[in-house]
């Protein structure tokens, strides 16, 4: 986990330390199980809630990776288009 406490998420995420606390509950009901331990300034995964993160952790990188890419082949088609390149117009491929 990144974060030690949940004033520190929050302000990350631009939320309230409330509905990352709300947030973090509604998991651990949905599992059944803790997936922090909470001290009175700071809280840090259980077992389950590390391996949690970690994979969260990993699938968040590729949606980043992915949207990057994305972006990256939105924006060349838009520099195409923009610049009417032989073969394209800027709303339908020419044939």
């Amino acid at each position: 986990m990144r974060l030690s406490s949940m004033t520190a998420a929050a302000e990350e995420l631009l939320v309230t330390h409330g509905a990352v606390s709300r947030h973090i509950k509604s998991l651990e009901e949905m599992f059944g199980l803790p997936l922090l331990l909470r001290g009175t300034r700071s809280v840090e995964p259980t077992p389950e809630g590390a391996r949690l993160a970690n994979d969260l952790s990993s699938a968040f990188a590729l949606i980043a990776s992915s949207a990057s890419s994305l972006a990256g082949a939105v924006n060349a088609l838009m520099l195409i288009n923009n610049h009417d390149v032989v073969g394209y117009s800027a709303h339908r491929r020419v044939s």
